[in-house]
């Protein structure tokens, strides 16, 4: 679309959201009004040993909605996988799909709705990608962490096991779901490791929105106060898991940072994250966290800016631009030290090649969202103040 110079084109991309404590037990409500008589059920193993998925299947058996289960989707989900997954509910004639669980499952969920109706293989659809789509399943997405942001975008992330686990990236705006049914109770069992991870997921979503070459007045607004909940939650959330205050908090900065990168886009933690991942299956929260700070010290050089921006919505106010950087790597390694994120070093095989993972980052579709151009030698820099300055704790 052509524009006047003067103007600017917004195309909001989300999904009708039910969000508070209770909104799970809607679900069953919701599904019945969509007139869905036969669900897919896909969903992690631990929402099962949580009493959270009988809780759901009780529900439609009262309705009398029937409903397939599927589990064991891995935590990189792959292109095997979800194709698996598709091909059995292809053939149990599933008229709905729910995601109840982690990021990885609210990604496969998407991805198997779109088989359902569409022909395979996946990797056709992986971005960038120009097929129209035929019309999905009405689609639910539960999530039962707080970071991802999932449950409200359109986006999915698949391992590609064709180019040695490189993540590939699908973008539809189908993909988002009928309805997100946010329910910040069901975050109380997430173990203070997952919260922490999932919680910098979330961080670097809402910092790589704010900073990134396509930010926009809408996705600053809901960036910078991700980035506040965040600031004020995160650490109560981790070190008192029962507090449900900090866990409603923390859950809804997780929808807002979705929607802010939704409507601009990840940058270069997340290249570096999806590198590591695929490379090394490093969960992507941790991965995210490790390399932030000195990320960011980098973006306070190019994009003084954006990162005065973080550091605003932080509370932390610095004297001129140059310090900017500085500072805010400073803070995000303290945030990290309090939450007991380990260091990058520990994460990466003794024998690691730094130089080797360059061109993976690169190949990453988040890479072209950088708010500036980064030569190897200051891509190199920022992988190696990530191993020095991230130490174990």
């Amino acid at each position: 679309m052509s524009l006047a110079r003067n103007l600017c084109l917004y195309k909001h991309i989300g999904a009708p959201l039910l969000f508070g404590r209770g909104a799970f037990d809607e679900l069953g409500r919701l599904l019945s009004e969509q007139s869905c008589r036969h669900v897919l059920i896909l969903h992690g193993r631990s929402v099962e040993k949580s009493g959270v998925l009988s809780r759901l299947t009780q529900a439609l058996t009262d309705l009398k909605i029937r409903f397939l289960c599927q589990s064991g989707i891995p935590s990189d989900p792959t292109d095997a996988a979800v194709e698996k997954a598709a091909e059995i509910a292809r053939e149990e004639q599933v008229d709905c799909v729910v995601g109840i669980g982690g990021g990885s499952v609210l990604d496969s969920a998407k991805v198997v709705n779109l088989l359902l109706t569409n022909p395979m293989p996946i990797h056709q659809y992986f971005a960038p990608c120009s097929l129209k789509l035929q019309p999905l399943k009405p689609m639910y997405l539960v999530p039962t962490t707080a970071g991802t942001g999932s449950e409200v975008t359109s986006f999915s992330v698949i391992t590609d096991t064709r180019k040695g686990r490189r993540k590939a990236s699908i973008s539809f705006k189908e993909l988002a779901p009928t309805f997100a049914v946010v329910d910040p109770e069901l975050t109380l069992s997430m173990p203070a490791s997952l919260t922490a991870a999932t919680g910098m997921d979330a961080f670097a979503h809402a910092c790589d929105a704010l900073t990134c070459n396509c930010t926009n007045p809408i996705s600053d607004v809901l960036a910078e106060r991700a980035i506040r909940l965040i600031h004020d939650n995160l650490v109560n959330a981790v070190q008192d898991g029962g507090n449900i205050s900090a866990r409603e908090n923390m859950a809804f900065a997780a929808v807002l940072g979705g929607l802010a990168f939704s409507n601009a886009s990840t940058q270069l933690s997340h290249a570096i994250a999806q590198a590591l991942g695929g490379e090394f299956h490093i969960a992507h929260g941790r991965a995210c966290a490790v390399v932030m700070p000195a990320v960011l010290r980098w973006v306070g050089k190019v994009n003084p800016v954006g990162a005065g921006k973080i550091l605003s919505a932080m509370g932390i106010s610095v004297s001129s631009k140059a310090d900017v950087g500085d500072t805010l790597a400073e803070a995000v390694t303290s945030l990290n030290q309090k939450i007991g994120m380990p260091g990058l070093g520990d994460l990466l095989p003794e024998d690691v090649s730094l130089l080797s993972l360059l061109p993976k980052i690169r190949a990453q579709r988040p890479f072209n969202a950088i708010p500036a151009e980064i030569s190897d030698a200051e891509l190199l820099a920022v992988l190696q103040e990530a191993i020095s300055k991230n130490p174990s704790i």
